[in-house]
């Protein structure tokens, strides 16, 4: 759907929308749909393709500005007080019916699939606003483990724990290692999710016009490239792994594959770590450059062994 900027000025929308709508297309954010109500400002709907398509909704107000996002899991979250802190002010939370109707047509704002809010967003800094909800991935955090699964585990760079020890007789059953695993997968992904909107910020302040096209997550196609982001402008490529942690622990693991193909790649390689909060939003806490040329020999242990089973049957009497 071609819907730009100068169609909006010819609708009316007030120039503080217009500024907005220029951040979200330059947040990699491309517009995808539009209500067909009329007497009341039309709402445009942006899908946000680098980030597993996020949406957010703008209503083309001649006047304020507001926002329909995805809203946290109940009010007061850790989510909606950052929003809160952008300057933001959070209405009542949208129900079903009347206006709203038209949100059902849209996966990433149907209150079918949780909590959505309208944020007038007149006092806020806007763009801290947006890479707030970007780095969130715009979608409601998952509930949480139940107490009985252990919390710490590694899985794709996540670790959520300072241990992966068990209690002396504690059972792991195959539903509660599952959803460790996926507890791990969905923390990585929200490190990655963190990562691209900074790095998307990073470009911005440089002065790239279009940062978003040219900061893509690697790892939603291709899990073996052995990082997890590209960002190419200017004449500077970072292939960047993401470690990602919900803890203060320092620690973070690298497979072989990784350290073999960050040290390939030398001082384009770069690591960056980030600390993820309970409700998947998160910030970048350290980028280093040439990991694996800074990183001493002594800090890395090794923690796993693979085992050759040919080598192993042939030791096994018959």
């Amino acid at each position: 759907m071609n819907l730009t900027t100068a169609e909006a000025r010819k609708m009316g929308a007030s120039p503080r929308v217009l500024e907005t709508i220029a951040l979200i297309e330059q947040l990699g954010g491309r517009a995808v749909d539009r209500s067909q109500h009329t007497g009341i400002a039309q709402l445009w709907i942006y899908n946000f393709p680098g980030l597993r398509n996020v949406q957010l909704g703008i209503p083309l107000n001649k006047e304020k500005l507001s926002l329909y996002l995805r809203g946290g899991v109940s009010a007061g979250d850790s989510f909606e007080r950052s929003v809160l802190a952008t300057g933001a002010v959070i209405q009542k939370p949208v129900k079903s019916g009347g206006r709203h109707s038209a949100l059902k047509r849209w996966k990433g704002l149907s209150l079918e699939h949780g909590r959505v809010i309208l944020v007038d967003a007149g006092a806020a800094d806007v763009e801290a606003l947006l890479t707030t909800y970007l780095a969130r991935g715009g979608a409601v955090p998952s509930p949480k483990v139940p107490a009985a699964v252990p919390q710490s585990a590694v899985s794709d760079g996540a670790v959520t724990g300072p241990t992966d020890a068990c209690p002396e007789g504690s059972t792991i059953t195959p539903d509660m290692l599952r959803r460790k695993l996926d507890r791990n997968s969905e923390i990585g992904r929200a490190g990655e999710r963190v990562a691209y909107v900074s790095e998307v910020a990073r470009l911005s302040t440089l002065g790239c016009p279009n940062p978003a096209d040219c900061v893509s997550i690697v790892a939603d196609e291709n899990v073996a490239a052995g990082y997890d982001i590209r960002s190419s402008w200017n004449g500077e490529t970072r292939y960047i792994e993401v470690k990602s942690s919900t803890s203060s622990d320092n620690d973070f693991f690298l497979t072989a594959n990784e350290r073999a193909e960050l040290t390939k790649l030398g001082a384009r390689a770069w690591l960056y770590r980030v600390r993820v909060n309970s409700d998947m939003s998160g910030e970048v806490v350290q980028r280093l450059q040439d990991p694996m040329g800074q990183i001493p020999e002594a800090a890395m242990q090794p923690v796993a062994w693979r085992v050759n089973s040919a080598l192993v049957d042939a030791q096994t009497p018959a």
